[in-house]
C-alpha cells in the first residue's frame, strides 16, 4: 500500500533534487570546508592546544553532529510518506550512534553518564535502537527503499559519503598510517567531516514537505 504514495512521493521530488546536484552547490561546499580549515590554524596560533580532548574543535564537531540529529528527527515529524520517515529516522539513528561513539564523556567525571554512554548500557540502548529502527522498515517495505534510492544519488548522500572519507582518513593519522601522528591533523579531517555530514543533514532537511 505504500509503495505507491512513494513512488508519487519521489517523482514530485525530482526537480529539487536536481536542484541540489548543480556544481555551485559543490563550489559553496568547498569554500566553506577550506574556510573552516583556515580558521582551524589561525585559532592554533592563539591556542597551540586548540585541538585537545574537549577543546573547541572536538565541541564544534558534536554541535555539527547533534545539530543534524535534530535536522532528521524534525524531517521525520514533518514527513508525509512512511518511505520520508524511515529514512530520516535511520539516518538520525547513524547520526546518534556516531556521536555517542566520538563523545568522550569519562572525562565529565558524572557517573550516571558515564554509566549511559560507555560499556554494555550504552549497547544494549544502541542495539536496540537499531533493531526497532529495522522492524519499522521492514514493516514500511518498499517505500524505505525506493526514498534511499532517490536520496542516495543525490547531493545529500555523496556529501555523507565524502564525510565518511575525511573520517576514515582521520582515523589513519589517529593509527599513524599517513605518516607521523598529529592530534591537530586528526582534528582538522574530523572538523570538516562533521561540517559535511551537517550538510548533509540539511540537505535532507529541505525536501519538500
Amino acid at each position: 500500500m505504500e509503495a505507491e504514495p512513494a513512488r508519487a512521493a519521489l517523482e514530485r521530488e525530482a526537480g529539487h533534487l536536481r536542484d541540489w546536484n548543480r556544481p555551485g552547490r559543490w563550489v559553496l561546499t568547498a569554500l566553506i570546508v577550506i574556510l573552516l580549515e583556515a580558521l582551524c590554524f589561525w585559532g592554533r596560533s592563539y591556542d597551540p592546544k586548540l585541538a585537545r580532548e574537549n577543546g573547541p574543535m572536538e565541541n564544534f564537531q558534536a554541535i555539527c553532529l547533534t545539530s543534524g540529529i535534530l535536522l532528521f528527527l524534525w524531517t521525520a515529524w514533518r514527513g508525509e510518506t512512511a518511505g520520508r520517515r524511515c529514512l530520516a529516522i535511520g539516518l538520525a539513528l547513524f547520526y546518534i550512534t556516531f556521536l555517542v561513539l566520538e563523545l568522550d564523556v569519562r572525562r565529565w567525571g558524572i557517573e550516571w553518564l558515564n554509566a549511559i554512554f560507555n560499556g554494555w548500557p550504552r549497547n544494549l540502548w544502541l542495539g536496540t535502537a537499531w533493531v526497532v529502527t529495522a522492524v519499522l522498515v521492514v514493516r514500511r517495505w518498499p517505500a524505505p527503499w525506493l526514498e534511499f534510492r532517490a536520496w542516495f544519488v543525490t547531493y545529500c548522500a555523496a556529501v555523507l559519503l565524502l564525510a565518511g572519507l575525511c573520517w576514515i582518513l582521520a582515523s589513519g593519522v589517529d593509527k599513524g598510517f599517513l605518516g607521523e601522528k598529529s592530534l591537530f591533523s586528526e582534528e582538522l579531517f574530523e572538523v570538516a567531516g562533521a561540517w559535511l555530514m551537517l550538510q548533509s543533514a540539511f540537505g535532507t532537511a529541505r525536501w519538500p514537505a
